[in-house]
């Protein structure tokens, strides 16, 4: 079998074989091969991009993780794809690129793991309740209380959102991120632990001190939070206002990120909640449900 290539098509009778021209030319379409997906696993929400590498990807007509088609995919070169992932169960998945030429063969290469969607995590809370599929928490006493997220990162450039309702704008209501260890009893005080924007003004806390950088006092406003634990910085929004209170300042550019190096990566970091009053709420979205703003480029949906 060719790999690829251009060919005659000849015939042969009792009088002899067609003569050799333009006109009889076949051209052999190679197989692509897929050698390495990056990153290898995602959400069961989707909306992962997915780079592909491997050979003969010129004029793909199609990009399927498993069964599904990506949700759109882009052919960057003849060894490169980038395609966003669709939603899916938690599964292992192929993913597969298809051409004129035909379908790539599945192999450990193209593996693609889907992982269950981020939530407030019901064994890992003090003082609050959890509704809404675990995606909100409630304080349920007068004191200083919070939650971690189910799941944590190590590497990496994630970003997620945070929905307060009408009460939650208490100097001791915030949001954030924060080590497996930090006590949840005190992340209302003072993040020790943690990098936290606090509603009644703005102000956002690292490890246990005011950092000096307030951006706006929120409740019900969508509170965006991107964090590079490559280059161990941090950035907060409200309402898809100007990052960590500067118009110049932007993830995507690193510019701007507060410090986290000191605590984080660690062991960890989990997205956080915390209230100090009952009935104030907030609810997490790790992309399970579209987010309200973009995604800084190079970032990802924390998932």
């Amino acid at each position: 079998m060719l790999s690829g290539g251009v060919v005659d098509i000849t015939v042969t009778t009792p009088y002899g074989t067609s003569v050799i021209n333009s006109g009889d030319q076949y051209t052999y379409i190679a197989v692509p091969v897929v050698t390495s997906i990056s990153p290898t696993s995602g959400s069961t929400v989707g909306g992962t991009v997915v780079t592909v590498t491997g050979t003969n990807f010129t004029g793909a007509t199609a990009v399927k993780f498993g069964t599904l088609a990506a949700t759109s995919f882009t052919v960057n070169s003849p060894t490169q794809i980038t395609a966003t992932s669709p939603a899916a169960g938690s599964s292992v998945v192929d993913v597969t690129v298809t051409t004129a030429g035909g379908t790539s063969a599945t192999s450990g290469a193209d593996q693609f793991s889907y992982i269950v969607a981020t939530t407030w995590n019901s064994a890992d809370l003090s003082g609050v309740t959890l509704s809404n599929g675990n995606l909100t928490m409630t304080g349920n006493a007068a004191a200083n209380d919070g939650v971690r997220s189910t799941t944590f990162r190590t590497s990496g450039k994630y970003y997620a959102e945070f929905t307060g309702n009408a009460v939650f704008a208490s100097g001791s209501d915030g949001v954030g991120v924060a080590l497996g260890s930090a006590s949840l009893t005190t992340l209302a005080s003072n993040a020790t632990g943690a990098a936290l924007v606090y509603a009644s003004v703005g102000n956002i806390w690292f490890n246990g001190s005011y950092t000096g950088v307030t951006i706006s006092n929120f409740t019900t406003s969508v509170v965006s939070v991107a964090l590079d634990l490559g280059n161990k910085r941090i950035w907060f929004r409200v309402a898809g206002g100007n990052w960590n209170g500067n118009a110049t300042y932007d993830p995507a550019t690193n510019v701007g990120g507060i410090d986290i190096s000191s605590i984080f990566p660690g062991a960890g970091a989990y997205l956080a909640g915390c209230v100090n009053r009952v009935g104030d709420a907030t609810t997490i979205n790790p992309g399970s449900s579209g987010f309200a703003y973009a995604i800084p480029s190079g970032f990802v949906a924390w998932g």
